[in-house]
């Protein structure tokens, strides 16, 4: 049955769309994509009693691309550890700086991060990644001192507003050329073949984010390039749901809020039928409205799924009578 009216909602969407829009025109006007923004200056900065992420931009007027500024730590395994971030708005005339708060941190080397994204049918994909160098912060009474900082075994760090992943399509820019009468720097060939890559993770998974996974050159550790791992930012919110039927008490209405997901796997029915006292409440977007819907307790998985073990919320809504959250 919902097989049926699956196809049915979407011949009857197709209908509206084909009926109400591209049939009635000659032609179709294409919007001209906006140009991606320019980062002037990427780097790492003392603020009062505290330390900043900082980057100058310019053409981020519009609301089709995103900046999402890091402060970084390096950890002594050569991990990162997250320690502020921000979001910048897009301006009036598209240009600006924008740095993360203030942070008090321990000494040691740090670097600002700066990730570009794209909307693209309401979906975030990431087109970039922007490291500055690295920087040694040091604490000396209320003040920090910031200064820039070279790995001494050999690795070349990324010059300011060098695109990381640059390096990999660059061969001639992996040997820095620095003052070779103070440092010397171990050249290491980037060039597909001539080196191997470990894989690992500098930012786990969570509900609205897809791990962070950086390919670094085995040798020098150079990152040669970052991606996310496929999904993974799905199966932690399906692991925080389950956690959070699992810990609710006997009687409880677990509260489950999300701007991403619009489904249930089977662990999580599995999870509400273990626990058939707690009934789960679920807010949610789609289509760009807001919905709330109600799993009463007791309600078992095999009345709900489909033979894979999922469950759109929208079915939900049918099933159990959600209703729209007018804003």
């Amino acid at each position: 049955m919902r097989g049926r009216l699956g196809k049915a909602i979407l011949t009857a969407a197709l209908g509206i769309f084909l009926g109400g829009g591209i049939l009635e025109q000659t032609s179709v006007p294409v919007a001209k994509a906006a140009q991606a923004p320019s980062v002037l200056d990427l780097r790492v900065e003392s603020m009062g009693n505290g330390v900043s992420a900082r980057c100058g931009f310019e053409g981020h007027d519009s609301g089709e691309y995103t900046l999402l500024l890091y402060l970084n730590r390096k950890n002594g395994d050569g991990s990162v550890a997250e320690q502020a971030r921000k979001w910048i708005d897009p301006t009036g005339d598209g240009t600006g700086s924008a740095g993360t708060d203030a942070m008090e941190v321990e000494n040691g080397i740090y670097r600002a991060t700066l990730v570009m994204g794209r909307k693209d049918g309401g979906d975030l994909a990431v087109t970039s990644f922007r490291d500055s160098v690295w920087y040694k912060v040091t604490r000396e009474g209320d003040r920090y001192i910031v200064t820039p900082w070279r790995e001494p075994s050999g690795e070349r760090p990324n010059q300011p507003g060098e695109d990381a992943r640059e390096n990999a399509q660059n061969p001639s820019a992996d040997l820095w050329a620095g003052d070779s009468d103070t440092e010397t720097f171990s050249e290491c060939d980037h060039r597909p073949g001539h080196y191997t890559m470990n894989c690992r993770i500098v930012r786990e998974a969570d509900a609205d984010n897809d791990a962070l996974l950086a390919g670094e050159c085995a040798r020098c550790g150079a990152v040669l390039s970052y991606s996310y791992i496929p999904n993974s930012a799905y199966a932690a919110f399906l692991r925080e749901t389950v956690q959070a039927v699992e810990d609710a008490r006997d009687g409880e209405t677990v509260m489950i809020s999300t701007q991403r997901w619009v489904s249930f796997d089977r662990t999580v029915f599995d999870a509400l039928e273990r626990r058939e006292q707690v009934a789960m409440n679920i807010r949610y977007r789609y289509m760009g409205k807001g919905y709330t819907v109600t799993i009463p307790a007791g309600a078992g998985p095999e009345e709900i799924t489909d033979e894979n073990g999922f469950c759109g919320f929208r079915y939900l809504d049918q099933i159990f009578g959600g209703e729209e959250i007018l804003e």
